[in-house]
């Protein structure tokens, strides 16, 4: 019984397509627009709003309107085309040309492994753009009132805890000061809850850095649960261990630094050098988004006929 039900549905839709079809090509003979026929069935107000909806007006000259197309073969009939029957809206005038500002704004997040100098170099680097810098891990410690390791011994996991830590991120990004800033992240700030803050922020640069392991492995610093650095002298063997760290480091959030606009390596590079690096490898990043821009406006202007 429920298949006869399916075939005789199935045949009053085929039946109805096909007088819808039917109906189509007399409407398009006779040269009826859309509204027209909404106006005499009594459904004037769906014209408008089927016209407003598109940025034209239901009384709009025919000059303004998509041409007729053919009827879809997926058997739709009107119902597929009736997109194409609205009115359009007229071309953007001289001063609605998109244009370039003068100072752009940029928030630049530099990620890396631990040790590697975000810190640091992130802080030189904001006061060559002249503008605020943020250390997310002192950022979280603020928000939380908890030093970073207390923090993470509440959770269970490293992604439990990079969701809850992500909302220091907002915070963050919430703040007007924010609109230009530096941020350094941690290790994981490709990752989890951190990505879904950062992957959302407009205006969002993403840089990583890059410096062998034995240079990162001069840099180490330690310290205690409540985030107090450790002076440590490490012996021949330690220096072992943690340089195969920094390289199981660099292999495992390598896949998520991925994730970044771009790599700069700051190799036996000093931190003013390597700021300098950063802000010369942005300024060709902006430069090159600059003409991207201008080009397709131009490309734009040549299609809508905009005059100068």
């Amino acid at each position: 019984m429920r298949n006869r039900c399916f075939v005789c549905l199935a045949g009053l839709a085929q039946s109805y397509y096909a007088l819808d079809r039917e109906a189509t090509t007399a409407l398009r003979a006779a040269g009826f627009r859309l509204n027209k026929v909404l106006q005499h069935s009594g459904r004037r107000d769906d014209a408008e709003k089927l016209a407003k909806a598109h940025g034209g007006t239901a009384d709009a000259s025919p000059s303004r309107r998509r041409p007729p197309l053919p009827l879809s073969s997926n058997g739709g009939g009107m119902i597929a085309n009736r997109q194409f029957w609205v009115a359009r809206a007229p071309p953007a005038p001289c001063d609605a040309t998109p244009h370039i500002d003068g100072i752009i704004e940029m928030r630049i997040f530099l990620a890396g492994v631990g040790c590697v100098g975000k810190t640091t170099v992130g802080a030189k680097l904001a006061d060559l753009l002249e503008c605020r810098f943020f250390d997310l891990d002192v950022e979280i410690e603020h928000f939380f009132g908890t030093p970073i390791e207390r923090l993470q011994d509440r959770y269970l996991t490293p992604h439990s805890f990079r969701l809850a830590a992500s909302q220091a991120l907002r915070q963050v990004l919430s703040r007007e000061d924010s609109d230009n800033c530096v941020i350094a992240l941690p290790p994981s700030g490709l990752m989890g809850g951190y990505w879904k803050v950062v992957n959302s922020t407009p205006d969002a640069t993403i840089v990583v850095l890059t410096d062998a392991p034995e240079n990162i492995l001069k840099r180490i610093t330690f310290y205690d649960t409540d985030s107090r650095p450790i002076q440590r002298t490490l012996t021949d063997r330690e220096k072992s261990h943690y340089l195969r760290e920094i390289r199981s480091d660099i292999t495992y959030f390598g896949r998520s630094f991925k994730r970044a606009h771009v790599s700069v390596d700051i190799t036996n590079c000093s931190s003013s050098e390597a700021s300098s690096k950063v802000k010369d490898t942005l300024m060709v990043m902006l430069n090159r988004a600059k003409d991207r821009s201008q080009a397709g406006i131009a490309h734009w202007r040549s299609n809508n006929d905009v005059c100068e």
